[in-house]
């Protein structure tokens, strides 16, 4: 009695160094972790698009800027010596819309998407 009662004390005081290890499977495969872009979009409630989440796409997303909304502007100095203010986001143009997509980049896409989520 006396010896579980130590035990019980010393666990009570030391509850990190006997905390329970859980028996989980280590993955075997690939983690696919989106990129903060869309990442942020989706906490703010934004639309993003499905190639964001493609291989090609998370590849490429990771040289986005996280804190550059779709509004943001930034001051650039024109060839004829005027400043201007332009969209400081990406050119999109390199982004395939979600209807161009192939079945095979929207079913990768979709997975992951889903696991972001």
């Amino acid at each position: 009695d006396e010896e579980e009662a130590r035990i019980a004390e010393e666990h009570k005081k030391n509850k990190a160094k006997y905390a329970p290890i859980p028996d989980v499977k280590v993955l075997s495969g690939p983690v696919n972790i989106p990129a903060p872009y869309p990442t942020h979009k989706l906490k703010k409630g934004e639309y993003c698009e499905l190639y964001f989440f493609t291989n090609v796409g998370l590849a490429e997303v990771e040289s986005f800027n996280t804190l550059i909304d779709d509004e943001d502007l930034t001051l650039l100095k024109a060839d004829n010596g005027q400043h201007v203010w332009v969209p400081a986001s990406r050119d999109k143009s390199a982004i395939i819309k979600d209807k161009d997509l192939t079945w095979e980049q929207f079913n990768k896409a979709a997975v992951c998407l889903m696991s972001a989520m």
